[in-house]
């Protein structure tokens, strides 16, 4: 059970920090063994939070990076300057080419995280999207007026025909698209005329 009130414990900003505080307190006061029965924990780390508190104050108490602090395999100033002289000799090559070309000793991986990072490389261009005839998102402004206005007459060549040939308007050197326009200039049939025509 955590010894300091729940009330305090929510009103901390950092609580690990206050908890790592309050233990070495306790440590340095009572013991490490009470301590560890108190908070619960092993007597190891109270020594370990004693310890940092006694050597370093409350900077000891910050949490620490569990980051590597190097990195042996690592390449050197020298190497990449090597990979970065080859790849300007050659700016065409990439990371494999260059190690199959020169027979480099380090890793794919390696060569391009120095490609990377030192050398000059192309921005790859953007895919292209393919626009798609359902997108009408955009207005139709590249249509012109005859475009717009002008009717299909694919479906209904065939009734103008029959119309034209029993009115007598049908001309063999009238293409059969053009008959919808030579039957605009005729009268409209009277209540007689219909039932002939279907």
């Amino acid at each position: 059970m955590y010894p300091t009130p729940y009330y305090n414990m929510i009103r901390s900003k950092n609580h690990i920090y206050d908890y790592r505080l309050h233990l070495a307190q306790s440590a340095i006061d009572l013991g490490v063994k009470p301590t560890a029965r108190i908070f619960k924990t092993t007597a190891s780390t109270v020594r370990k939070w004693r310890d940092r508190f006694l050597n370093q104050g409350l900077a000891g108490l910050q949490e620490l990076s569990r980051a590597h602090h190097g990195c042996p395999h690592k390449l050197s100033k020298a190497d990449e300057d090597s990979i970065v002289a080859l790849r300007n000799s050659i700016p065409g090559f990439g990371a494999e080419h260059l190690k199959d070309e020169f027979d480099l000793p380090w890793g794919v991986n390696s060569i391009a995280r120095v490609i990377r990072q030192r050398c000059r490389t192309r921005i790859r261009k953007k895919k292209h999207q393919r626009k798609t005839t359902s997108d009408t998102s955009k207005p139709l402004t590249n249509l012109t007026l005859d475009s717009r206005s002008t009717p299909n007459t694919s479906m209904i060549s065939p009734i103008t025909g029959l119309l034209c040939s029993l009115w007598g308007c049908h001309d063999s050197n009238i293409p059969s698209e053009n008959y919808l326009p030579a039957l605009s200039s005729l009268p409209m049939p009277t209540k007689s005329q219909l039932p002939t025509l279907f």
